[in-house]
Order: structure tokens, then sequence, then C-alpha cells
């Protein structure tokens, strides 16, 4: 083999170990396989994301459990921590002096910096009403508002990196849904600045958007985020003083058909439709330059998550992405065709580079 041929293989064996260690550990903020995440309630299923085959879906960039300090990390598109989103403050009950301190000792792999916290679950259907779970039970605004206080203090204290998210609300009007946990919801603005003097720090605010099959569409979707991004942009905490929070990140924690059965084409084809919407593919309205958030060149919507990975509920149950036995559902089938597929381990990649360069040295 001549130096120029043994050259040609150092250099070209050197680039590809180069490039393979110099692989970024993060994708950007807003890289679209990071927009995509999952839910599902560990409690519910009595399962763990780590019991899932979750890579067959392919690379989606956060996932959304009910609660914090899950087992992980967990692994995702390009052998990247998935983005964890802890749920504190389901209950009434304030934290614990040194809760989130707590947490984060007990597994800091999973608490980052730019860990997203979400404070209650899903308002008006948590902890803080008189009946926790049922439909029509008025939402103690003072009881979360003063727990919202206690944990974010805790949260921004631990690290200011840290981003505070609003719990899920759950718009009624244009679903079908029963439980509409979003009237009056500028009182709770209003009771925490009255309580506390300043603003709610929301970085994220979230909706879950589930409907029956006689709503799900993409025009009643469209209408629920563009409606509540209208909100954010004027919420009212005093008679004549108003917050902006269009400067705030708004996600889907879960859209979904709530109906059973759902595996069926309708179902399929609300996916595909919101799902091409959320993505921007086919239509200019994903962005809304009077709405969208402008550091995300004015999309309405910065990440979102289908409803359910898995659920046992039988509303649910056909909802989920995988079957019981962890292959995936039709709906799952076409939320994984969003998705990248997982590359080839970095050692496949490098042995195929050595094979093409054994080659070269034979053809030398």
């Amino acid at each position: 083999m001549g130096e120029r041929a043994v050259g040609t293989v150092q250099v070209i064996a050197g680039a590809i170990v180069g490039a393979i260690m110099a692989a970024p550990s993060t994708a950007a903020p807003h890289e679209l396989s990071q927009r995509f995440g999952v839910v599902f309630d560990s409690q519910r299923v009595q399962r763990s994301l780590a019991d899932y085959d979750h890579r067959s879906l392919g690379g989606f960039g956060w996932c959304l459990d009910g609660l914090a300090d899950s087992p992980g990390p967990l692994l995702g598109a390009v052998d990247q921590p998935i983005q964890y989103i802890p749920t504190v403050g389901r209950n009434a009950t304030p934290p614990a002096p040194n809760a989130v301190r707590d947490l984060i000792q007990a597994h800091p792999e999973l608490y980052p910096p730019g860990t997203v916290w979400m404070i209650g679950h899903e308002l008006g259907r948590d902890g803080y009403t008189s009946v926790p779970g049922q439909a029509a039970q008025p939402f103690d605004h003072e009881a979360y508002a003063t727990s919202f206080n206690a944990w974010a203090t805790q949260i921004r204290n631990a690290d200011p990196t840290f981003r505070i998210m609003l719990g899920a609300m759950i718009p009624g009007d244009d679903t079908g849904f029963v439980h509409d946990n979003t009237a009056n919801l500028s009182s709770l603005f209003s009771t925490y600045y009255t309580n506390y003097g300043q603003q709610m720090p929301v970085d994220v605010f979230n909706l879950r958007l589930l409907f029956d099959r006689q709503h799900a569409s993409l025009a009643c979707l469209k209408n629920q985020v563009v409606e509540f991004r209208s909100w954010m942009r004027k919420v009212q905490y005093a008679r004549f003083e108003s917050t902006d929070y269009r400067g705030s990140e708004l996600w889907l924690n879960g859209y979904g058909v709530f109906e059973t059965p759902s595996f069926t084409p309708q179902s399929v084809a609300f996916l595909q439709g919101a799902t091409d919407w959320l993505c921007g593919d086919g239509a200019a309205d994903f962005r809304d330059a009077a709405n969208g958030l402008p550091a995300d060149d004015y999309r309405l919507v910065q990440r979102w998550a289908w409803f359910a990975l898995d659920d046992t509920r039988p509303e649910f149950a056909d909802t989920r992405l995988l079957m019981p036995d962890g292959t995936l559902s039709p709906l799952g089938e076409a939320y994984a065709a969003y998705l990248p597929h997982l590359p080839e381990p970095a050692s496949l990649l490098l042995l195929t580079a050595l094979t093409a360069l054994a080659g070269i040295r034979r053809r030398a």
C-alpha cells in the first residue's frame, strides 16, 4: 500500500472518528424531533417508561408522567437523554421545605439545567377540587396559588435555569369533553397577584385536547389553540392590569380521541391531520404573527404529545400508541411515521467505514 493510500485511510478514518466524537450532546431547542413527546401514567398502568420498547416509536424528544422522580434516564433518537418532565404539586398540600432538593439528590440525572417542571397535573381534576377527578367541581384558585408559589420558589432556588409549566388545562368547548377547567382561569392569576404582589412565573402553558369522535377535527383543534394563545396575550390580574404571556411556550400535553373504539380510519386521519399541522406541513397557519411565540418563528405550539402511550381505562384504551404486548397500535404506527429512524450505532458506522477503507487498501 502506497504512502498516499495510507494517508488517505488515516485522514478518512480520523474524520469519521472525529465526527462521531464531535456529535452534539443535546439537540437544538426547537429541532423537530424534539417537539414530539409521549404521555403516560406509571401509577395507573403500573409500569415505567423503561419497561416499554419505547424506541420502536422512533426518536421522540420528551416524556411526561404523572409523577416526579420516575426511573431514568432514557435514551432517545440519537442516544441522547429524553427530556423528562417531572410533575409535582398534584394535591393542595404545600411541599416539604426541601422537597425539590430531595428529588434532585435522589436522581440528579433526571433534572439537568433547563428542566421543565409541571406544577399540578390537570387543573380542576386533581387535589385542588372538592372531589378530585369528578366533573363540575370548583377549582380552588387560592389553594393552587399557594402550592404553585411554594413549589416554584423551591424550583427556581434549586437552579435558576429550571422552567415552570402550569398544570394542564382541559377546555370543553369544541371538544365534547365534559371536564372544562379553563373557566375563570384569569381568576387564578389575579389571586396569585393579590397574594404575592407579582405575576405568576409561567414559562410554559399547556393544553390537553381530547376530543370525542363527533368533534375530532383539525378545525376544532386549531380553534382551541388559537383561542388559548389569544387569551395568553392579555391575562388580566387586576382591574386595569394584564400580562402578555405570548413569550411563553404552549405545549399540547396530550391530544387525541377518547371515545372507543378509536382504532378507526377517522382517528388515524385525525392524528395525521393534526400532526401535519403542528409540524407545519401543508398549511401556513401553524404560525401566527399576532399570537405565536416570537422566539419560535411565531409558531403557535412548541411541543406536542399524542394521548397516550398506554392507558388501561376503557374510554382511553384505544387511544394508546402501544398495544399490551408492546407492539405498535394503528395510531402508534401513524405517530411513528413522523419520528426519525434511530441511527446506526457509532461502532457499526465505524465498522462500515473501515470495511470501505479496506477496499481502498486492496485497490491501492
